[in-house]
């Protein structure tokens, strides 16, 4: 029962979404709708978002942020609901900004090399100023999970979804 903060409707959003939902399907986990929110950009709306969701579905065991700074409203969601991190929900992020390992449970996090996505992105406007015609390309870098402290076995939960 892995929830996802879906954030707006922009490419990179998309892909992680995708990404979840292909992992999701490869192991055979259910992905009822419920489970995934829509839009979320601000951490105030990830904060009131994980309120609603953990407050009408008991059975949610983790979940896993569009991005780092939504992920932090989601934190202090759980926290604010007297809920453990990882004891009662697990929790992922995405983007490994400086500050997620300070905090009191460090988060469990996917890096990706921001500095080399800069580099490429100015090269390829670079490129693109310089060519009569552009084409589109896709670059994909490589990103690791960085596993810290906000991640746990699931907890068995008893109670059914709503």
């Amino acid at each position: 029962n892995i929830a996802f903060l879906k954030g707006p409707d922009v490419y990179s959003s998309n892909e992680r979404f995708t990404a979840y939902r292909d992992v999701m399907d490869e192991n055979g986990l259910p992905l009822p709708d419920y489970l995934i929110t829509k839009n979320i950009l601000q951490k105030n709306e990830a904060y009131g978002e994980t309120k609603k969701l953990l407050s009408r579905h008991k059975n949610i065991t983790a979940i896993v942020g569009n991005n780092d700074y939504t992920t932090l409203g989601a934190i202090k969601a759980i926290k604010d609901m007297g809920l453990g991190i990882p004891e009662d929900i697990s929790v992922v992020g995405y983007d490994d900004i400086d500050i997620t390992e300070l905090l009191d449970t460090p988060l469990t996090t996917v890096h990706y090399p921001k500095f080399t996505c800069g580099q490429k992105a100015t090269q390829m406007i670079i490129d693109m100023l310089n060519e009569e015609k552009s084409e589109s390309r896709k670059i994909v870098l490589k990103t690791n999970l960085i596993k810290r402290g906000s991640c746990g076995p699931a907890k068995s939960k008893t109670t059914k979804a709503s």
